[in-house]
Parts: C-alpha cells; structure tokens; sequence
C-alpha cells in the first residue's frame, strides 16, 4: 500500500484544479503506451478455439475505507475481506468465492450468459442458479465479484472497440446493477501485450454525457430519470466535474505463466467528490498466493442435481416486465439453461405476461 499510496500522492489536493493538474501528469505518461496497447487491439471471439487454454489463480483480498481523507490512514475492513479461485481463458471464466462467515459464491461465464450460485450454509442440498446475458462478461456485482473480474478476466472485453468499463467498486451497496453510475466513465487503460491481454493500470474519468447514458441504457435497474440522480434526493449525487479522476488501479508486481502476463499483488483506490475536492474514500489491494494450469471451468450449474433450480433473467425483450418479473423459473439436471426458444420457457413467459397485463 505505501508503493500505491506514493503514486496517488497528488490526490490529497485540497481543490479540483490542483487534482486536475495531477490528472494530466498520469495521463501523459501513459498515453503514448495507452495507444501502441489500442494499435494492437484486435476483435474478440466469442466461440471456445480447440487451443483455448486456463489457468487457476488463487487470491486473496483486502478492502480499506479513508475516513480522514488521507490514502496514509487505512482502514482495514475486515468483514470484507474475501478470497478467489479464478479459472480464466481468453473467453470464458469461473470464479468460487469464499467470504464472510464461511459464505462462497460460484460464477461463470461462457462467453454469452454469466451464471451465479450463492451457498449460503454448508449442508444445504438446495442449488440455486441466476443466469442473466452478458455481452461484456463483467459481474456487475458488488467490488468482491468486480475486482477479480477486472484483475483476472477482463482481457477479452479491453479488446473490445468503445467499450466501457464498468466501476469496480460501485457506489451503491446493493452492486453495479443498482448503481446510476456503474458506466459513467471514460478510461486509460494500459495492458499486457500478450493475448489475455489483462491490464496494468485503469483509470476511470467522469463523464457528465455518459451518467446520462449510464441511467437510461437499460443496464442500471433502479430509476431512469437523470435529473433524479443529479438533484441527490435518492442518497447519491452526480457532481462530479468532467474528467476528475473516480477510480485507479495499478499492478505493482506481475509474473510470466506460460506466455501470459499475470499481476501478482495490486492496488485500487476509488474517489468521491466533497466540498468542492476529490477525497479517497474505497480502496483495496490484491495478493495471488498460487497459478497453476487448468482445464476448462464447469458450469456452476450441476449436472444431474435432483434439488436444482435455475432463475432466468434472460428475457429482457419482454419489454413490459420489470427486473424482477423477469425471472423464470425452473429445476433442470443439466449442466447448462434451457435455450431461450425452449417450449416449457416459451409458456412460463406468455403466462407471466398474461398475468402481468390483467387490470
């Protein structure tokens, strides 16, 4: 952390116009390797190539708070500190999660649909499994599903021509989904010149034309109005000035694992704006303690389990449904979700929306 904290010296700025003058000496010195990163982008598959190949990474986590203000006065918290098992392509990727109390969450993502099962209590035979699409791959969960996304899987989608990236570390509690914000931000992202492509640094700049979007692009779940969010009525304001710097990370140490670049130990820092400054408030470091080569991960979604039930939020084309209305629910022994076209699915749907249309 003391390595990060030297880099991020220039955050303590008590005014917008001393950060901003920080912000453009990052930015300098690493454009001109931002854009040789950008020349050698190229458009990613989607499908799994015979040649296709994982590793396993093993990581543990840390999260902070900075109540005076100050990136040399961390708070550690405890209670959210989690651990990772990330089995990660250049496509597809699984996560298991372990965290507080003993609880793990598994999620993958098989280049379309990301796939979530939440174990509560040991012993519970029950397996309950979300499935929603996801073009970019990315969680869109709390910091404990994003910071390993951003870290180990993210490669495929910084290829990506006009991508966002999506705040690490949202700003609401409930995660990404539930944040107005979540694609608000333009980015410099610097990455490893190898085909996993996973970065090296990011750093995400306000924009006010993207929280437009960000609200109405059908992502956020809560409330499209704009002008909602910039009032703060809600417990959450847009204020931020046009490119102030929200959130950085940077990998301080990496390592070569069968041709790909790997960090080892990372850190992030994430921005709020009062009184008229930028004041780190998150932030977080990451430590790998094991990479190993892998196969393909397996579905978190169990073949032949006789207690499993799948909720499938993939019907987003309903139109009239809301988040939660969209959901439909069925038990499978499969290992994957029903096709979207499949009869039984078909027929849930059409009663849902009879039942959602009634006066």
């Amino acid at each position: 952390m003391k390595a990060f904290c030297h880099q991020l010296r220039n955050l303590k700025a008590s005014t917008t116009r001393q950060l901003t003058v920080a912000i453009l000496f990052l930015g300098l010195s690493l454009q001109a390797a931002e854009q040789t990163a950008s020349s050698r982008s190229v458009a990613p598959s989607m499908g799994n190539a015979p040649t296709q190949r994982f590793v396993a990474i093993t990581a543990e986590f840390e999260q902070f708070e900075f109540p005076s203000g100050d990136l040399q006065h961390p708070v550690n918290l405890t209670n959210l500190a989690f651990s990772v098992v990330c089995t990660t392509g250049t496509n597809e990727w699984r996560m298991d999660l372990s965290f507080w109390k003993g609880m793990k969450t598994q999620l993958y993502f098989d280049g379309t649909n990301i796939y979530s099962n939440d174990i509560f209590a040991s012993g519970n035979s029950r397996v309950s499994v979300s499935s929603r699409p996801s073009y970019i791959g990315c969680p869109l969960g709390a910091t404990m599903h994003n910071m390993p996304w951003l870290a180990f899987c993210s490669g495929n989608y910084l290829k990506r021509e006009g991508r966002l990236i999506p705040l690490p570390v949202p700003t609401m509690i409930f995660g990404a989904l539930a944040s107005p914000d979540s694609l608000a931000y333009s980015d410099r992202t610097l990455t490893f010149q190898d085909d996993l492509g996973l970065p090296q640094t990011v750093d995400l700049f306000a924009s006010d034309s993207l929280f437009s979007a960000s609200v109405t692009n059908g992502v956020f779940q809560g409330n499209p109005d704009v002008e909602l969010w910039k009032r703060g009525s809600t417990g959450f304001k847009w204020n931020f000035p046009e490119g102030t710097l929200r959130f950085h990370y940077a990998v301080t140490r990496s390592t070569n694992f069968l041709g790909w670049n790997i960090p080892m130990t990372f850190d992030w820092v994430r921005n709020d704006f009062e009184h008229g400054a930028l004041v780190p408030r998150m932030g977080g470091r990451g430590r790998v303690t094991s990479i190993i080569a892998s196969t393909k991960p397996a579905s978190v979604i169990v073949p032949g389990a006789a207690n499993q039930t799948i909720w499938d939020y993939r019907f987003r084309d309903a139109g009239v449904l809301s988040h939660y209305e969209r959901a439909i629910e069925y038990t499978t022994t499969n290992s994957f979700a029903a096709p979207m076209n499949d009869p039984v699915l078909q027929e849930k749907l059409a009663e849902r929306l009879a039942r959602v249309k009634r006066p």
